[in-house]
């Protein structure tokens, strides 16, 4: 190495800086490291811990020596073999640390391979994955296995050799790295410092890695048992106050099983079965019941409203399967293919609310006399149907699932659905204010009112806010924050992924199963339970009131 004594206080100074620097950023490296290594989740930590503990013991073993011989010092920390006593730790450590420096360097010079053909790999950025999967595998190399007289440095922990091989072993090494100057360490620090930097800046990287941390945990708890929420990776999060009894599949035979409980009862069953038995009475409906009545066998009924209330039906029956679909994929463990399924669910209702609009407006504003179908008829009814296009191809947006979109899916359902009230304000223009209102009564008492205050289930998450037996957070991380802010998974890990939720203070044995602390909102009757109900009763309440406006707009007459 160079006799240079300012040179080697300056790499002294550096390595000590480095090494301060290192634990936040060991921190955050060690929640961004895949998952998905080949080396295993389980050997991150004490490979951090120890590159840690032996940084600090070379920064206080060179700071004792660098004061009074600081070439003696850099010299024992890249010394040859006939210099390094054999129970020198310093001198071990500094010697892994060199050729952790020196081939990280070099691999993350060369060009980047390709990742982990796995489901989690492809969930994440590729360069960052690649990145952050070499770093693992070098980190791994250097000081995950065993240093001792009876372990060689590079076999996995399970192969030992002889003490004379691992004294060869031992002596390559040295050799290979008392070639390594005071320079090249500068550099070498200076350019894993930035590299270091760079992964844990990099804003996709950061956004996947929060987003899937506790993936691989959770899928293996799901392969065992239901989860709770604190278990779950973020975008599997869709309601805080709903605790337990979560699905985490790694196989669409497992969700579709889970329909009959297969695996257990869990948080989605209810939810499920209400919208099946409502699929299977549209459909009821659509093939034998309306037929059967009077409406449908008048004459003086227009062949276009038949269509229409027909229309209806069917897209009761894709809201209601399209919302099976949805709640028993929702515990899929690719979050790919769940997002798709969310999109399902939601294009159902969109479709439910348009065809409910329609059939409202063809009543309304349809002809008195002659042909049902006017200028403004149309016009309003293609207005209609382009905002239900429209509005099916949002639905397909990933922001729109998110759960802080809430308040903005609710807001886009009342617009759509106003277009009826439109229709109904033009239709008083009309034919008067008295008459609309008798004709569409039937729609507002047999079917709004159940959709409204289905709404209001859904959007105040009543009832499961007011258990008691949880303590539920204020407030969830935003997207933005899930996107950007490392601390998440890093200095607030305890919060938002406990092994145990939190019990509710004022919360004793007794009280926690007793039916006042509200536990059961996890499986039955919870908000969007609630929900489901109401817009069954919406459904079969519309389906109604078309019966009803019907025979006021042309049997009566």
């Amino acid at each position: 190495m160079v006799e240079d004594s300012e040179l080697e206080v300056v790499a002294i100074n550096r390595l000590d800086k480095f090494l301060n620097s290192m634990d936040s950023k060991l921190e955050t490296l060690e929640a961004m490291l895949p998952s998905y290594s080949s080396s295993g989740s389980s050997s991150y930590r004490p490979s951090l811990n120890r590159l840690k503990q032996r940084g600090k013991r070379i920064v206080k073993w060179g700071k004792s020596q660098v004061s009074g011989v600081p070439a003696y010092a850099m010299r024992k920390m890249g010394q040859s073999p006939d210099e390094t006593p054999e129970d020198n730790q310093e001198g071990e450590s500094i010697i892994h640390l060199y050729k952790f420096l020196k081939t990280t360097t070099q691999e993350f010079n060369s060009r980047e391979g390709t990742p982990l053909e796995s489901d989690a790999a492809t969930m994440v950025d590729t360069n960052s994955a690649v990145s952050l999967e070499k770093f693992s595998r070098i980190w791994d190399e250097h000081f995950n296995a065993g240093v001792s007289g009876e372990a060689s440095f590079h076999s996995s922990s399970s192969t030992l050799v002889s003490s004379a091989s691992s004294q060869t072993s031992k002596t390559s090494q040295r050799k290979s790295c008392s070639s390594v100057s005071t320079e090249q360490l500068l550099q070498n620090l200076d350019y894993l410092d930035g590299r270091l930097d760079t992964l844990i800046e990099d804003p996709e990287s950061v956004a996947e890695c929060i987003n899937f941390y506790n993936y691989e945990k959770a899928l293996e708890i799901g392969r065992h048992r239901h989860l709770h929420y604190y278990e779950l990776p973020f975008p599997w999060r869709e309601n805080r106050f709903v605790i337990h009894g979560y699905r985490f599949y790694d196989s669409y035979t497992k969700c579709l099983l889970s329909i009959i409980n297969w695996y257990g009862w869990h948080n989605e069953t209810t939810n499920i079965w209400s919208h099946l038995i409502g699929a299977a009475y549209s459909a009821f409906l659509l093939f034998h019941g309306f037929s059967q009545t009077a409406v449908y066998q008048s004459a003086k009924i227009p062949s276009g409203a038949i269509w229409m209330a027909n229309f209806f039906l069917v897209a009761s029956i894709k809201c209601f399967m399209f919302s099976v679909t949805w709640h028993t994929c929702n515990g899929f463990c690719n979050l790919r293919q769940r997002s798709r399924c969310a999109c399902f669910d939601y294009s159902g209702i969109t479709i439910l609310i348009t065809a409910s609009i329609m059939t409202t407006e063809f009543v309304c504003l349809s002809s008195h006399s002659g042909s049902p179908y006017t200028v403004t008829l149309l016009l309003y009814m293609i207005i209609s149907f382009a905002l239900g296009a429209g509005g099916v191809f949002m639905n397909w947006s990933p922001k729109f699932d998110r759960p802080e979109s809430r308040p903005f899916r609710i807001a886009f359902y009342i617009l759509l659905a106003s277009m009826g009230g439109l229709s109904f304000v033009h239709s008083s223009c009309l034919n008067g204010l008295a008459y609309t209102s008798s004709l569409m009564r039937p729609v507002f008492m047999k079917s709004l009112i159940w959709y409204l205050t289905g709404v209001g289930f859904y959007g105040s998450f009543i009832p499961e806010r007011w258990r008691t037996d949880i303590q539920v957070d204020e407030c969830i991380p935003t997207n933005k924050e899930l996107s950007t802010d490392l601390d998440i998974i890093t200095k607030h890990k305890h919060i938002h992924f406990r092994e145990l939720p939190t019990k509710h203070a004022k919360c004793d044995g007794k009280h926690e199963k007793s039916f006042k602390s509200l536990w059961w909102v996890d499986y039955i009757c919870g908000s969007h339970t609630i929900w489901h109900f109401f817009v069954l009763c919406g459904v079969i309440g519309h389906y109604e009131a078309i019966l009803d406006m019907y025979q006021k707009r042309w049997m009566a007459s």
